[in-house]
């Protein structure tokens, strides 16, 4: 899981290599005891930075069937759901890992992301804004929220509020480019990148460089 965390923020040098090592690692931790939901929660994890999401789902419903309280797996299926192109789906999913972790602030946050990103695939940047801006009231240096939100002030023509968020995603994450960012996507679904195209157009418009 260390190195799916270092692939999933954009902080890996090598997110290939880093993959397959998770991949390699969760395969032996499900071997030796595959009882064990976290084994299955990591392998999981490597199948979708693989763009396997099918497997990927099958392994995050393989991990609630062992331990049901474990709030980042019905997270991560939510994600699924956007990038398969299904973005309508995700939201049952996001309303069962705020009852799975109840009373943790953080985690809340990270849902309301997420929620956020529903919310702009499914073409409301309004409430896409409003879920963001909660995500960044319990993080306030959450990187991908401050990256979202650019993208959103970017289509509103909000220039100098898009370039601050911005910033501050490039000051946690380093520098990237449009074509960068591309590169990191899981998923050729149609609908997908349909929708993601606008995310695009807005960090575009954020001033993001596109090589």
């Amino acid at each position: 899981l260390s190195h799916v965390i270092d692939v999933l923020n954009l902080w890996s040098s090598a997110p290939h290599w880093q993959t397959e090592t998770a991949r390699q690692a969760a395969e032996e931790a499900v071997r030796r005891n595959p009882c064990l939901a976290l084994a299955h929660h990591a392998q999981a994890h490597a199948w979708m930075l693989s763009g396997l999401h099918a497997k990927a789902r099958e392994g995050f419903h393989a991990a609630l069937e062992r331990d049901p309280s474990l709030a980042h797996a019905h997270l991560r299926l939510a994600v699924i759901a956007i990038e398969v192109g299904r973005a309508q789906d995700a939201r049952p999913h996001l309303q069962r890992a705020l009852e799975a972790a109840p009373g943790r602030p953080a985690f809340e946050g990270q849902v309301r992301f997420v929620e956020g990103m529903v919310a702009f695939h499914l073409g409301d940047d309004g409430q896409a804004d409003g879920a963001l801006d909660q995500a960044l009231r319990v993080a306030p240096d959450s990187a991908f929220a401050h990256q979202w939100k650019a993208a959103i002030e970017g289509l509103r023509g909000q220039e100098l509020k898009a370039q601050s968020h911005l910033a501050k995603f490039c000051a946690s994450v380093g520098r990237h480019t449009l074509d960068s960012l591309r590169a990191t996507e899981r998923s050729g679904q149609r609908d997908f990148l349909r929708q993601r195209s606008r995310f695009y157009d807005g960090l575009r418009r954020a001033g993001l460089a596109s090589h």
